[in-house]
């Protein structure tokens, strides 16, 4: 069992730290003339400091925080105020002396405006605290009952204390981990998504595996995208993407925007973003969704600008990874957009009349009980090894080069060049005459452009890795799509 003998590993996230010591450090009350009680601010800052209480100067924007048993929580005024409200109540008769814990409480409310300014708190230390994140070979998930750190080869439990480093409270998830034997729901989920194929749920475990690890490598720069198998015109959906990225943040802070309305350029566009984001998804991408917007995104970092707030820059290393669901391809393909792009096609298994509830008489992640919570973490932790051991793992596809194909060119010009009695690779053609047969073939695209037909044609080469040959021969243009394989002999 994962939490056998893990002594110190209990995390207490509710209760701040060491309520009642039996001397009061940095006590910032004192009895002075008249006998009446008094406040000293210097004492004040010193015992907020030693209740961990400091800021964080990022980009100009100063936050407060605490920092708890190696636990960092942003927090508010307001919050700080509680704090210390909570700790007066709790002190015994006998560390207060000839004091009430009344009076204490009237000079708090008298020293209201002194203890809570923020120009005043602004005299807490400041830190730039060492966050602990994930490497290469190893990922670390923190639970209540210790801090899971996996390799592809071992998953061991530790107590916080072992790390100097610090950990986001948001990153902590709010249950205990335990081994299992008990196959996940989740799990038999995923593998009828991808159609009961090995082949492509090992490609899904990769994927799960690549964005729970918050490690960004700087020669991996991708997006996952997550899109239907099946050829329509956008109406089918409902295949079951959306729940990979609700199970990644049941492990991961993460946040959504919608895909249909996002545009990179808007002023807040990335407002949903916090410093501590680690997963970040765009739901339901529209048709020619403008990838290349992302690029420097993907590969570089995002600058979050939020409402009456000073912008900040979340460098690349910091910066969460991308993903995306549509039931459409997503635009753009360039080298490098192609590059960029790690796509996982879901099959028909669950549509609009077949939901997944229907087929586990349950809806995930809700009123689960901890059995069913430990059977889905150690699903995920599998994933996690899977991806440190094979990295992101490719399969054959289904219909994603044929989707490319009609929605970068059209199904017509597709199944023209494909026929052979229209069509022959490795042949030259007058552009003209050719643009006349496909016409012929095809009535309703009668007013087609010259320039969008050989359009199209590059397109189509490009997608297939063919090679698009075009010479001129006085007024005369001849094209060809070269195939470059390899004769017999």
């Amino acid at each position: 069992m994962f939490r056998e003998n893990i002594e110190g590993s209990e995390l207490n996230l509710n209760e701040p730290a060491d309520l009642t010591p039996e001397k009061i450090p940095h006590k910032f009350w004192y009895k002075g003339e008249n006998n009446r009680l008094s406040f000293d601010i210097k004492e004040y800052m010193e015992f907020l400091k030693h209740h961990g209480f400091a800021k964080v100067i990022q980009d100009k924007n100063l936050t407060f925080i605490s920092m708890v048993d190696g636990i960092l929580d942003e927090v508010e005024i307001a919050e700080i105020r509680d704090y210390i409200m909570k700790f007066v109540r709790s002190l015994k008769p006998s560390q207060l002396g000839d004091v009430k814990i009344s009076q204490i409480e009237r000079l708090i409310y008298k020293s209201n405006r002194k203890m809570f300014l923020p120009a005043n708190l602004e005299f807490l230390p400041t830190i730039v605290p060492d966050v602990l994140r994930d490497t290469e070979v190893e990922s670390f998930i923190p639970f209540t009952n210790g801090l899971l750190r996996i390799t592809k080869d071992s998953r061991r439990l530790v107590p916080y204390s072992e790390f100097k480093k610090y950990i986001w409270k948001d990153h902590v998830i709010d249950r205990e981990i335990a081994w299992t034997d008990e196959k996940s729901d989740f799990e038999e989920f995923c593998f009828n998504a991808m159609g009961r194929n090995e082949q492509r749920f090992n490609a899904l475990r990769s994927v799960i595996g690549y964005l729970v690890n918050t490690f960004k490598n700087p020669a991996n720069t991708r997006a996952v995208i997550l899109m239907d198998e099946k050829v329509s015109d956008g109406s089918y959906g409902r295949s079951g993407k959306s729940l990979i990225y609700n199970a990644i943040f049941k492990i991961r802070k993460g946040t959504k925007d919608d895909g249909r309305s996002f545009k990179a350029g808007r002023n807040f566009a990335f407002q949903s973003l916090s410093r501590d984001t680690l997963v970040y998804a765009l739901d339901d991408c529209r048709p020619n969704f403008p990838f290349e917007d992302f690029f420097s995104i993907i590969a570089e970092g995002i600058t979050v600008e939020k409402k009456n707030k000073n912008p900040f820059y979340l460098a690349y290393s910091v910066s969460p990874k991308i993903m995306l669901t549509t039931n459409f391809t997503i635009s753009g393909f360039s080298d490098s957009a192609l590059a960029r792009q790690f796509v996982v096609e879901f099959s028909d298994h669950y549509n609009r009349k077949h939901q997944p509830h229907h087929e586990f008489g349950k809806t995930f992640f809700d009123k689960w009980d901890v059995s069913e919570w430990n059977a889905f973490d150690n699903f995920i932790i599998d994933c996690v090894q899977y991806y440190l051991t094979n990295g992101l793992v490719e399969y054959v596809y289904v219909n994603l080069e044929y989707k490319r194909l009609v929605e970068g060119t059209s199904a017509e010009i597709v199944e023209f060049i494909e026929c052979p009695g229209n069509f022959i690779f490795d042949t030259e053609y007058d552009k003209k005459t050719l643009h006349a047969d496909f016409v012929r073939a095809f009535p309703d695209y009668e007013k087609l452009p010259q320039k969008t037909f050989t359009l199209w044609l590059k397109t189509y080469s490009k997608l297939k890795g063919y090679e698009f040959e075009e010479r001129r021969s006085g007024n005369d243009r001849y094209v060809s799509i070269v195939k470059n394989e390899e004769l017999p002999f």
